[in-house]
C-alpha cells in the first residue's frame, strides 16, 4: 500500500474505533492483515477478522485472521460485541448484500454493534486520477459496482436494528454507520 492508502485506512479506523467498546469482541469482515486490530491493540477482546488476501494465523495479541469469503468461510462458533466493514461494503455483491441484515444478526450479540464506512461514488473517480498519478493503488476499484451509501440504512431495516449513526467525513467523500442490534423483547 502507498502512503496516502494508509493514511486514508488509518482515517477510517479512527473514525470507527471510536464506536467499538473497550474490551469487545470485534468480527472484522474485510480485516486485510489485521491492521484494525493492531490499530485498537490492548483496547479488545479476542477477535476474528476475515479477508480473502488474509493470512490464516494468530496476532500477536491472539486474535484470528481467516482467509476466505464472508460470511461462507466465516469459521467461528461465537457471536461478536461488534462487526466491523471497513471500506467493504460497495465491494460486496448484490446477492451478499441481499443476506447482510440476516448473517450479522446471526453473528452479533443482542444489542451489539455494527460499525460501517463507505465512500461516496464520488470517490471512485477520484481514485481513477490519483492511481494514474501513482499516488493510490486502489486495487481493488474494479470491484466497486456503483453502491450508493444511503442504501446502508435499507439494508437493516426492520425490528432487529436501530441505526444510531449516519454521518460524513473527510469533507464527504466517506460515510459512517453505527447500527446496533435491539435487545428482544
Amino acid at each position: 500500500m502507498k502512503p496516502l492508502d494508509l493514511l486514508l485506512q488509518r482515517i477510517r479506523m479512527q473514525k470507527a474505533s471510536a464506536h467499538i467498546p473497550d474490551g469487545a469482541s470485534v468480527l472484522d469482515i474485510g480485516c486485510g492483515q489485521g491492521e484494525l486490530f493492531d490499530y485498537l491493540r490492548g483496547r479488545i477482546g479476542p477477535s476474528v477478522g476475515i479477508d480473502e488476501e488474509a493470512i490464516d494465523r494468530e496476532t500477536v495479541d491472539g486474535h484470528q485472521l481467516q482467509r476466505g469469503q464472508f460470511p461462507e468461510d466465516l469459521r467461528v462458533p461465537v457471536q461478536f460485541d461488534t462487526i466491523t466493514m471497513l471500506a467493504v461494503v460497495e465491494h460486496l455483491p448484490q446477492q451478499a448484500l441481499e443476506s447482510l441484515s440476516r448473517t450479522c444478526s446471526e453473528l452479533l450479540k443482542e444489542r451489539g454493534v455494527i460499525v460501517i464506512t463507505v465512500p461516496s461514488p464520488l470517490v471512485d473517480h477520484i481514485l481513477v486520477i490519483l492511481r494514474f498519478l501513482k499516488l493510490v493503488d486502489a486495487e481493488t476499484l474494479h470491484q466497486h459496482h456503483g453502491f450508493v451509501p444511503g442504501s446502508i440504512p435499507g439494508l437493516f431495516s426492520g425490528k432487529e436494528f436501530t441505526v444510531e449513526r449516519m454521518e460524513t467525513f473527510e469533507l464527504g467523500l466517506n460515510n459512517l454507520f453505527v447500527i446496533r442490534k435491539r435487545a428482544r423483547t
